[in-house]
């Protein structure tokens, strides 16, 4: 079974790694893979919490709360992880409060 890398920026020039198998969510990946920084929600796309902008890669998008993402910010790369099925190796920021606290407060898998 494949999987991508997933490289999740964080503050100050930090960043994790996680790998997420193929069909699977973004936000199951982390979970599985030891690495929490994205908190978790509903994970159905309905409470934004899970938040997140993609900065690179090629992904499969399911449906979204246009409460927690407008159709704007989703062309500029945000989304909820819950709902985002890797296609490739990608990067990501947190977007929201836990965007402020550095990777290492949650994070097992560093570089």
């Amino acid at each position: 079974m494949g999987g991508y890398i997933v490289r999740i920026r964080g503050l100050q020039g930090s960043e994790a790694h996680f790998v997420v198998r193929q069909g699977e969510s973004l936000l199951a990946g982390a979970e599985r893979g030891g690495v929490s920084p994205i908190p978790v929600g509903c994970c159905r796309g309905g409470c934004g919490l899970c938040r997140i902008r993609v900065v690179n890669g090629c992904f499969w998008r399911g449906h979204m709360s246009r409460r927690h993402v407008s159709a704007e910010q989703a062309g500029d790369g945000y989304a909820l992880a819950c709902q985002v099925i890797p296609e490739s190796d990608m990067e990501i920021e947190l977007a929201g409060v836990v965007a402020m606290n550095p990777l290492s407060q949650y994070c097992v898998n560093q570089e």
